[in-house]
């Protein structure tokens, strides 16, 4: 009985550090560190651990010259998806 409670303990500490190094984002693994943009969104989310996440959006853009708008493409990766001027 001893061992069999030994070799379960030892299985779900390893399947509990085995998931401490991810995180689930919009139902995608994502690693530590690694970061994942959501389909349709201009913006980037970085796993930071378990249940962590940061996100970096486009920055609000404004000019005070004559400038075309390029609105946002979300067809592209984050930070080129993010709507620029053209001065």
């Amino acid at each position: 009985m001893k061992s069999f409670l030994f070799i379960l303990f030892a299985i779900l500490a390893v399947f509990a550090f085995a998931q401490a190094d991810e995180c689930k984002i919009d139902g995608h693994v994502v690693k530590v560190g690694e970061t994942y943009s959501l389909p349709g969104k201009c913006s980037e989310i970085q796993c930071n651990g378990p249940e962590s996440f940061s996100a970096k959006t486009c920055p609000a853009e404004q000019s005070l010259k004559n400038c075309k708008l390029t609105p946002q493409d979300n067809s592209k990766p984050f930070p080129e998806c993010c709507p620029r001027y053209e001065c």
